[in-house]
């Protein structure tokens, strides 16, 4: 027991010191401190070189003032370095920030050992801004929650001389799952697609959108060099389009000849592509369970998926009751307002064999 005691004792006076100098040196890492240029400076040249005091290694990021997120530069140096010439040349005209940490031992082998960052500062590079840093959009319409007159409607906007594409990106209310962007050659305005070509735009619905230009007339990725910034955000409603867009093609006051029948109806608007449908032995369609006698069908389908198109087939696995009439109704799906505002159709009925 006593040896035991002694071997741990040893082991102690090993470790404690080496702990003792780890915590020391991440206590001076804690100090690192920018050194040159001076917070808002305005520089005379595009590579300018940074000084800075810390201990150990260090990690330096630069980036744009309006891209936080989106680093310049974000390197780690070598021990006892504390100054770097920055390369490539930044862009002229650009307010940047910057900031560094150090850590006392080697970063792949101490991850855990970063001081805290220094306090940010910025500096200004000398020159007129680039292209893509001062070219603006402007005027987009239709904006400020506008409703629009087609659930497809024209984007207009204006684009700054020697622009060669843009980007648009709209966005519905509450799905950001659902963003899209599109690239194209440049112009003033863009014509949202409805089906078969596109199945996006729903009516009803407020969507947000926002441009940028890029006087690159090739593709190019999303860079932050290669574009505009974003114009302001824009937004529009689609309008809200009644139950009397929505017409029966079969059945209509008819027998089926099966109790798995298709339900097949059109839609004046051609741009309408997803509907809820319900089919009921009760005209009323009755929901509410203490009033309601009979089942009510209620479903969502995609008019653009469906075969045919814009129809309902009942399930096998839920068959009609034979010798019954029913009753069926249609609506279009507009998620961005109230179901209550939006329509059904007329009810039709048939008669199962």
């Amino acid at each position: 027991m006593r040896r035991r005691r002694i071997q741990l004792l040893l082991l102690l006076l090993i470790i404690l010191p080496g702990m003792y100098i780890l915590t020391r040196d991440v206590v001076s890492a804690q100090n690192s401190e920018l050194v040159w240029p001076p917070d808002g400076w305005n520089l005379d040249t595009l590579s300018p070189t940074l000084r800075w005091r810390g201990q150990g290694y260090t990690q330096l990021r630069i980036y744009k003032a309006h891209s936080p997120n989106s680093y310049v530069l974000d390197t780690i140096l070598v021990q006892g370095r504390d100054s770097y010439t920055v390369s490539p040349a930044l862009d002229p005209g650009t307010t940047y920030k910057w900031k560094v940490r150090s850590n006392p031992v080697r970063p792949d082998a101490s991850p855990l050992t970063w001081g805290p960052w220094s306090p940010e500062r910025s500096f200004n590079t000398p020159g007129s801004a680039s292209w893509t840093s001062a070219a603006q959009v402007g005027s987009l319409w239709p904006t400020d929650g506008t409703i629009a007159s087609s659930i497809t409607p024209t984007l207009s906007w204006t684009y700054p001389p020697g622009a060669a594409q843009f980007e648009l990106v709209i966005t519905p209310e509450g799905n950001e799952q659902a963003r899209t962007s599109i690239i194209r050659p440049i112009a003033s305005s863009f014509t949202m697609p409805g089906p078969p070509t596109w199945y996006g735009m729903l009516p009803g619905t407020l969507y947000y959108w926002r441009i940028r230009v890029s006087n690159v007339p090739y593709p190019v990725v999303p860079a932050e060099q290669a574009w505009s910034p974003w114009s302001p955000l824009a937004a529009f409603r689609t309008p809200v389009t009644t139950g009397d867009a929505i017409g029966t093609i079969t059945p209509d006051g008819q027998r089926v000849d099966s109790i798995t029948p298709t339900l097949i109806w059109r839609s004046a608007e051609a741009n309408l592509f997803y509907y809820e449908v319900q089919v009921s032995a009760d005209p009323k369609f009755t929901l509410e369970r203490l009033k309601a006698f009979a089942p009510v069908y209620w479903e969502l389908r995609h008019g653009g998926m469906t075969a045919p198109p814009n129809s309902y087939t009942i399930p096998p696995a839920y068959p009609l009751k034979a010798g019954a009439t029913y009753y069926w109704r249609v609506r279009p799906v507009a998620f961005g307002s109230s179901v209550s505002t939006v329509p059904w159709s007329k009810t039709w009925s048939f008669v199962t064999p």
